[in-house]
């Protein structure tokens, strides 16, 4: 299977704790990250490849979601530490939404990761979060739904002033959306030279040695790529 890899592509990988449909979204044959690997000091991985896509000199980007330690208990499949859990593919900076187009997205296309907007010139978190498609084992049955920190997803310029928000609010590039994505079944070992200890990499001046790694693991486990592209089923609580 040829998915147009490229000498000046860009691999990112990071490691999961979490994969119960939220962060990422799988919903509609579409992937989104809109809450995961962000922060105020530098924006995270979301922010950094929003900016690697303007960069003419890079073909694709690639984001490689590896499983935690610890992402079985939060998980609809059960991955070993170091498992591949999915591969997605960003094309170009059609891919990266900023918090107000993805929101005018989701009226038409309602997405659980859908939990910011703006009120008075302050981003509110509001709605989303568990009222899709997911597996709901442990943490729907929480008495705790609100387990997201509440700044999750947002990187602010200097001090969060209400003008600072309307500006990341309106302007940031930080949520990744794609439909080219393959979610692996368990077992799939990630190999070293992709792999992260925590947060996020892409190691730019590795990144031909890395693109030819991730070229060869996916031909040799193109067949353990599962033919869904949505695994998590609804609950009655969070209908």
């Amino acid at each position: 299977m040829d998915l147009g890899f490229t000498n000046n592509d860009l691999v990112f990988s990071y490691k999961l704790t979490h994969f119960t449909g939220f962060a990422p979204c799988m919903c509609n044959d579409e992937l989104s990250l809109a809450c995961c690997k962000g922060n105020k000091k530098n924006g995270g991985m979301r922010v950094s490849i929003s900016k690697k896509i303007d960069n003419p000199s890079k073909k694709n980007i690639w984001i490689l979601g590896i499983a935690g330690k610890f992402l079985n208990k939060y998980s609809v499949i059960e991955y070993d530490g170091g498992n591949v859990v999915y591969l997605a593919k960003i094309t170009n900076e059609e891919n990266v939404l900023t918090l107000k187009e993805y929101r005018e997205k989701c009226v038409s296309s309602p997405r659980r990761d859908n939990i910011y907007c703006l009120e008075g010139g302050i981003i509110v978190r509001k709605g989303g979060c568990f009222s899709d498609d997911h597996k709901c084992k442990d943490v729907c049955e929480s008495e705790d739904n609100d387990y997201l920190p509440k700044d999750c997803s947002l990187f602010y310029y200097g001090e969060s002033s209400a003008h600072n928000q309307k500006r990341v609010f309106d302007e940031l590039k930080q949520i990744i959306v794609t439909k080219e994505y393959w979610i692996f079944e368990k077992g799939v070992k990630c190999p070293e030279i992709l792999d992260v200890k925590r947060g996020y990499a892409y190691k730019e001046k590795e990144s031909n040695s890395r693109v030819e790694c991730l070229v060869q693991f996916f031909e040799e486990n193109y067949d353990r790529v599962l033919d869904i592209k949505n695994p998590f089923v609804k609950c009655d609580r969070c209908r």
